[in-house]
């Protein structure tokens, strides 16, 4: 059996395989998580079992299908089937398995985007990692937490705020560490933007699309050089609740419990799973305010808000 421990978002994570090509596949997925090696105050103790991911490689292949379910049969179970895929991950044992085909393993988006996540996710979720549904950027010292329901146009706003120098940390996620301190972990992913968005960046006609778990198409953006920024953890941000506007663009500050309120009534399902125990690491995180963004419909707009933003 091959065996590799990888710090994902600072939780020591085991992977065991017996294959190779599983093996390697893994480390390109998720290798880049080596530089918190050289930051040990950064990885959290193993105060427990370490969570352990075993993958196997099926003799037989097959055709590999975009159509993996994900389902959460009971609170803190996950299982995946589909063409190519057999697997399940049980948090409270933090322990996942699954099995896949050849075939799978050579659709990288596939492994990389939906395989290997929902496993590392459900067991690392366990650890003081709770989901909050928002894009994050970051600009040198300063980093903004754009929240919003699916389809308020966070990854799309994050891409037009890369456009203006900005680090793209997550389109779609964060993780929220409360001990020892406040930490604020994203995911390196690739972006994932509605089609209509090359209205606005027409260098994006050019992407695939790919179809996500909620059966939406959507263009893959590969992640910029940039991107290992996401690796490093901030330890506070400003919150932005995204509300879409019809006109121009603004900001106006909210009370930082109106805005922890609004978060927790809002939640989207799989994030509704941490309705109870998000609560105070985000009331830590959100402070005394908060902003609400309007949004305008061209995300370039939008986009120079936030510039306003950090300058004040």
């Amino acid at each position: 059996m091959l065996r590799i421990r990888l710090p994902v978002m600072g939780v020591p994570v085991e992977f065991e395989t017996d294959a190779p090509l599983v093996r390697d596949a893994v480390e390109s997925a998720l290798g880049s998580w080596r530089f918190l090696e050289h930051r040990p105050e950064l990885v959290s103790p193993s105060a427990r079992t370490a969570p352990r991911v075993s993958l196997r490689l099926a003799h037989q292949d097959g055709t590999a299908s975009d159509r993996v379910t994900v389902s959460s049969p009971a609170p803190g179970r996950l299982e995946l089937s589909g063409a190519g895929v057999s697997g399940s991950a049980n948090g409270e044992l933090l322990s996942a398995s699954c099995t896949i085909t050849p075939s799978v393993l050579r659709d990288r988006y596939l492994f990389e985007e939906t395989v290997l996540p929902s496993l590392v996710l459900n067991l690392t979720t366990n650890l003081d990692r709770q989901p909050l549904h928002a894009s994050a950027v970051r600009r040198r010292t300063q980093t903004l937490l754009l929240h919003g329901r699916s389809g308020t146009g966070k990854s799309t706003l994050a891409y037009a705020a890369l456009r203006n120098g900005w680090h793209v940390l997550s389109d779609d996620a964060v993780f929220l560490q409360s001990s020892p301190r406040l930490r604020i972990w994203a995911r390196a992913q690739r972006l994932h933007l509605p089609p209509e968005a090359t209205v606005y960046f027409p260098e994006l006609a050019d992407r695939p699309l790919v179809r996500r778990q909620n059966a939406k198409w959507k263009l893959w953006v590969e992640p910029p050089a940039s991107w290992p920024a996401a690796l490093r953890p901030a330890e506070h941000a400003t919150l932005c609740l995204l509300e879409r506007g019809s006109g121009e663009p603004d900001a106006r500050r909210i009370p930082g419990e109106s805005a922890v309120r609004s978060v927790l009534d809002s939640l989207d399902p799989g994030f509704d799973l941490f309705r109870e125990t998000i609560g105070p690491v985000l009331r830590t995180l959100v402070g005394d305010h908060a902003w609400i963004v309007r949004t305008a419909p061209d995300p370039r707009r939008t986009a120079a808000v936030l510039d306003q933003l950090v300058a004040t």
